[in-house]
């Protein structure tokens, strides 16, 4: 076979493009320090690699689930925690009251007082987090409750308990593993229809899912009622010390009520373990929520190492390789110097 110039040309040019091509890979590999720079670098790794991807991207996605509903649960937690505190001190100026040794005048001032608290817990049950009100249910953009004439009126999302099943429905959840979702928020307010066992949220109960309109500063509002929590303890308190049923007193009682005011000392009780009760679900879930992110936080480093080790470079060796791959390259540059002499007088001669 006659082998012309030509020929000898383009396998030059062929094997210096391929010199390079080979030098421009490897300097992206350890400039990127990644092994798999295309699917076409290992096609049979690429698969697992996009599995083990996807692992992380959804493992992120939990933690950030985890962290949002951890935020609505420590502040739940802090805000129980406060209401608990302000019933003690109403129990206390209950006990205070019923000891028969103050006036009416003493007792009246102790039912100011415990008005200023129902004012603070009201204040308390509509605290935000957010933007979004951690006793509103799912409808939680706005203010959930309102007080209005003496009476506390609910307007958050509606909350039920299906008594068969003893289950939940529209409280606000987070799923934070696959098909594991979980509630974050504690009951506010239980609509309760049925006639069989009831349950009470941390402010009490609505009689039924119907709604009455209120006006407040000019605006009707779609309300419920709130009946039998502790803000109607606090109110049976407080009407007791004065001796009167309205609110605010008219002075026509001249003494207290006594059995009143034993009988609401026993209802504060009542609704301390009420709010102990959904406290401890809430610090429970606590714990639930952080022990899962912490195993998900393991599985990241575990998943992230077993990612490095299907794409990662070995610098060391690759930057060997570069070495060798210049020297090549650098070769092949003066092979084609010596060999291309292609001008007239090489040709005369």
């Amino acid at each position: 076979m006659r082998v012309t110039n030509k020929m000898v040309t383009d396998t030059l040019i062929s094997n210096i493009q391929n010199n390079m091509q080979k030098l421009a890979r490897t300097q992206e590999q350890i400039s990127t320090g990644t092994r798999i720079l295309r699917p076409s670098d290992d096609p049979s790794s690429v698969s697992h690699l996009l599995a083990v991807k996807g692992n992380i991207k959804y493992n992120q996605q939990y933690m950030r689930n985890i962290d949002d509903g951890l935020s609505y649960l420590y502040s739940t937690d802090d805000t129980l925690g406060s209401i608990l505190e302000v019933v003690t001190n109403a129990k206390t100026s209950a006990i205070q009251g019923a000891n028969g040794a103050l006036s009416v005048e003493e007792t009246t001032a102790l039912a100011y007082q415990i008005d200023q608290m129902i004012d603070h817990v009201a204040d308390l049950a509509n605290t935000p987090i957010g933007g979004k009100y951690i006793f509103a249910g799912r409808e939680n953009d706005q203010p959930p409750f309102i007080r209005y004439n003496d009476e506390i009126y609910y307007r958050g999302g509606d909350i039920t308990f299906d008594t068969d099943v003893k289950q939940y429905d529209g409280r606000v959840a987070r799923e934070i593993l696959a098909q594991s979702e979980h509630t974050v928020d504690a009951p506010s307010v239980i609509i309760n229809t049925g006639s069989g066992d009831q349950v009470k949220g941390v402010f009490g109960t609505t009689p039924d899912a119907s709604k009455e309109t209120i006006t407040v500063d000019g605006n009707p509002v779609d309300v419920r009622k709130v009946e039998g929590g502790i803000l109607d303890a606090l109110k049976q308190l407080r009407n007791a010390l004065t001796g009167e049923s309205v609110w605010p007193p008219t002075g026509s009682a001249t003494v207290p009520d006594s059995a009143g005011i034993n009988a609401a000392i026993s209802n504060l009780g009542s609704e301390m373990d009420n709010l102990i009760e959904h406290r401890v679900a809430i610090g429970a879930r606590e714990r639930h929520f952080e022990s899962v992110k912490e195993q998900l936080m393991d599985q990241e480093v575990n998943l992230t190492q077993v990612q490095m080790n299907i794409e990662g470079v070995d610098i060391a060796k690759a930057s060997l390789f570069l070495s060798q791959q210049k020297l090549t390259y650098d070769a092949s540059l003066a092979a084609g110097s010596t060999v291309l002499q292609t001008s007239l007088l090489h040709f005369l001669k």
